[in-house]
C-alpha cells in the first residue's frame, strides 16, 4: 500500500512499473510492479525510496529511465534513475534541485529536454535535462511568472505548448520554444476556468 496521503501516480512508458508520492510523514516514494495481465501494482522491494519533505508531484521521463518528484513544502525537485531492468528508482547526483519557492506539480517535454515544475509563490521552474545523465539544471532563466497560485502544468504531445492551472480560475498558457525549450505567455496569456482548477 501507498503511504498516508497518496498525492500522484506516473507509470513508466512501458506500463511495467508505477511511482506514488506519499505526501504526509513518511516523505516516500512508493514504487511498484505492474501485472502485464491484470494492471495489478505489487510493490518492490523496497517498497519504498526516500524523497523531499511532503512530496507531491512525479513525472517519468518519455524514456522510462528517470523520474522527478516535487516536494510540497522546502523547494525543492528529487531527481531518480530509473533501472531499466527493474524499475527501481535511486538518486541521482545530486539528489535533490532547487525550486523556486514550495514546488508542486512537474512536467517533462515529449522530446526529453525540458521539465517545468509550478511553485508557490507564483512561478514556473523551467530545467534544461541533461541528454546523458538526465539530470535537471536551470534554464537562462530559471523560472517564469504564472500569476496567483499555480498548480499543474501540462505540455502538449506535440511539445509546443504548457498550460498551467491556477486557484483564481483560470490557467496560463505558454509557447515553448522549440530550439531551447524556454516558456513565454501566448496570446491571450490565459484562458478562463471554473472554479479553483486543479489538474490539466
Amino acid at each position: 500500500a501507498a503511504g498516508r496521503e497518496a498525492s500522484r501516480v506516473a507509470a513508466t512508458p512501458d506500463g511495467k512499473h508505477a511511482h506514488v508520492t506519499n505526501n504526509y510523514f513518511d516523505n516516500t516514494v512508493s514504487q511498484y510492479d505492474v501485472n502485464p495481465s491484470t494492471g495489478a501494482l505489487s510493490p518492490k522491494t523496497p517498497a519504498t525510496v526516500a524523497a523531499v519533505d511532503r512530496p507531491y508531484g512525479v513525472a517519468v521521463m518519455p524514456d522510462g529511465r528517470s523520474a522527478y518528484v516535487t516536494s510540497f513544502a522546502d523547494g525543492g525537485v528529487s531527481q531518480y534513475n530509473i533501472d531499466p531492468l527493474t524499475g527501481a528508482l535511486s538518486p541521482k547526483t545530486p539528489a535533490i534541485v532547487a525550486a523556486d519557492g514550495d514546488s508542486i506539480a512537474v512536467a517533462v517535454t515529449p522530446d526529453g529536454k525540458s521539465a517545468y515544475v509550478t511553485n508557490e509563490p507564483n512561478t514556473v521552474s523551467q530545467y534544461d535535462i541533461d541528454p546523458l545523465t538526465a539530470a535537471l539544471s536551470p534554464k537562462t532563466l530559471a523560472t517564469v511568472d504564472t500569476g496567483a497560485a499555480p498548480f499543474s502544468v501540462a505540455v502538449t504531445p506535440d511539445g509546443k505548448s504548457a498550460y498551467v492551472t491556477k486557484e483564481d480560475n483560470t490557467l496560463s498558457q505558454y509557447n515553448i520554444d522549440r530550439s531551447t525549450g524556454a516558456l513565454s505567455p501566448t496570446t491571450p496569456a490565459t484562458a478562463a476556468t471554473g472554479p479553483a482548477p486543479r489538474a490539466v
